[in-house]
């Protein structure tokens, strides 16, 4: 078995393991009898909600995109969560990720371009991205259609310099139609603390189509005060040169997890984020940025989600934001519970351009529900098509407890109505079939989205253990699936004619309803599948 000490996936699941099961052992003694017994009886039962059997798959079935290490090395694996943007030039995917490709070797970032159509590699296969000195990793993507370019962004130890601070945020242009790199080689974008013992980690970035540049955010603390992070964010020019200082104090508490969007009419950021539990209890927050100036707009802080507590643990730890240029808003969405602890889903809230809740307040979006299994789902990720005006949102879900160590998790989505939030389509439809069904060692983990609005379509991808090809257990390499979306658009209304004449039509003969063929179901989930949320990203 390979060590937690050498992945910060696996490190990130033992924490989370800790921390959850502590968080219910807590939960159960302060629950009075009869839900404390309803927990019990949850954890050793069998009935489970069934899942249709139809999916959204196209092309192969969950195609392997990184080639990490010899075949069957147990030891070269993905180290954190991939990440993909789509190329609406040349339709295509880059999907980045953080591994080591030999298995004694150092932490780097890789590539690989994908025809986003038919999910078929494209160029140079596994492609390196960084040529600063390792480790890298926790990499995200976004693309530029006006350069056509993608700029990856990643944390790097950087020890070529004692005198700067030991970690750092770097980026890379890369052509988009070549895969090359452009401009400067891995140049840093944190400004280093005047003092030294900060680290800086998880870079998020995204594209501002109104003035062609980037914003990056990311998260800085002292390495000896992990609870006192602070997100501090820096605006980009296409080229990646800083434009003006970098913004800080965009929260006023400390994060778990944050994502930001660009607004393209008001030319706004909206960031949201996610804080440490107070009171047992963690939120959504929200802050509007100038994207000219980087200066808050709007009310400050402003909490989005509802996670009370009463007498359990309540949470929304892990989040996603997405924006809808046809309807003009956002959607978040998040894992958390508003019930008993075992009621762990995801959900989510529109906002209007200036911050405001629109509809539904924190809608459930996964409906797995077992009322004698402890299911719970795994951190979101979220993307518009524009064409269908439809969210698409994905998640992970398992089983934990009954025994601790037989966890398998899968990834599942769900489609949304653009207008109005809704679900359509599939209920929690499946995305990822790893390895032998009910077999604990193979897996799904963190899931990322992109829309192909050329073709209608999503990819998803994640990180995970499959069983094919010369893959073996404890392999753990990048997947992906191409998922084709059914939609119809709204219909026009048609003015009802006003009839000229009073005599009767000729009868028309209606021809017999066919009897529709009822979809069938998986059988119930066994109990042996159990879930844990991912609290630490």
């Amino acid at each position: 078995m390979r060590s937690m000490d050498t992945s910060l996936s696996r490190y990130r699941w033992l924490i989370s393991l800790f921390v959850v099961f502590g968080l219910a052992v807590m939960s159960l003694i302060g629950m009075p009898n009869s839900v404390a017994q309803s927990v019990a009886d949850n954890a050793s039962g069998s009935a489970v909600q069934s899942i249709a059997t139809a999916s959204y798959d196209v092309g192969e079935n969950d195609f392997r995109i990184s080639d990490m290490g010899p075949y069957g090395d147990i030891w070269s694996e993905i180290m954190s969560p991939s990440a993909v943007a789509y190329n609406s030039q040349n339709n295509q995917h880059l999907v980045v990720w953080a591994a080591n490709d030999d298995p004694t070797g150092p932490v780097h970032i890789y590539g690989q371009r994908l025809d986003a159509t038919t999910g078929a590699e494209i160029g140079t296969n596994d492609f390196q991205i960084n040529q600063t000195l390792p480790p890298s990793f926790l990499p995200d993507v976004t693309y530029n259609p006006i350069t056509n370019e993608y700029m990856v962004v990643w944390a790097n130890g950087d020890f070529r310099n004692p005198a700067l601070a030991p970690y750092g945020i770097f980026a890379q242009r890369i052509d988009a139609a070549t895969g090359d790199n452009v401009g400067v080689n891995n140049f840093r974008i944190d400004t280093p603390p005047s003092e030294p013992g900060y680290h800086v980690t998880t870079p998020d970035v995204t594209y501002n189509s109104t003035m062609n540049e980037y914003l990056v955010v990311w998260r800085r603390y002292p390495v000896d005060k992990y609870s006192e992070s602070e997100m501090i964010g820096q605006r980009l020019a296409a080229n990646g040169t800083r434009i003006g200082q970098p913004i800080t104090s965009i929260s006023d508490t400390t994060l778990i997890d944050f994502d930001v969007a660009h607004h393209a009419i008001t030319n706004e950021y909206m960031v949201v984020w996610s804080i440490l539990p107070i009171n047992n209890t963690t939120n959504i927050y929200a802050q509007r940025l100038d994207a000219t100036t980087g200066a808050q707009v709007g009310t400050n802080d402003a909490r989005i989600s509802d996670m009370k507590q009463e007498d359990h643990y309540y949470s929304a730890p892990d989040l996603a934001i997405v924006y809808n240029k046809t309807t003009d808003e956002y959607l978040v969405v998040w894992g958390g519970n508003t019930g008993q602890f075992s009621d762990y889903q995801i959900h989510g809230q529109r906002l209007s351009a200036t911050g405001g809740e629109v509809g539904e307040d924190n809608f459930a979006i996964s409906q797995i529900t077992s009322p004698n299994g402890l299911y719970l789902t795994g951190p979101p990720a979220v993307a518009y098509n524009s064409p269908s005006n439809q969210y698409l949102v994905a998640w992970t879900i398992g089983r934990f407890f009954h025994p601790m160590d037989d966890i398998e998790f899968e990834l599942y989505g769900q489609l949304l109505d653009g207008r109005t939030g809704a679900e359509i389509g599939i209920d929690d439809v499946r995305i990822s079939d790893m390895g032998p069904e009910g077999h604990p060692s193979y897996y799904a983990d963190s899931p990322a989205l992109a829309s192909n609005e050329q073709n209608n379509e999503y990819i998803a991808i994640w990180q995970g253990e499959d069983n094919t090809g010369t893959l073996v257990e404890d392999e753990m390499e990048v997947f992906g699936q191409c998922l084709a979306v059914p939609w119809e658009p709204t219909p026009t209304p048609t003015a009802t004619a006003t009839p000229t004449a009073t005599s009767t039509p000729p009868p028309t003969t209606i021809p017999p309803t066919a009897t529709p063929t009822p979809t069938p179901d998986l059988p119930p989930i066994e109990p042996s599948r159990s879930f844990l949320p991912l609290l630490i990203r």
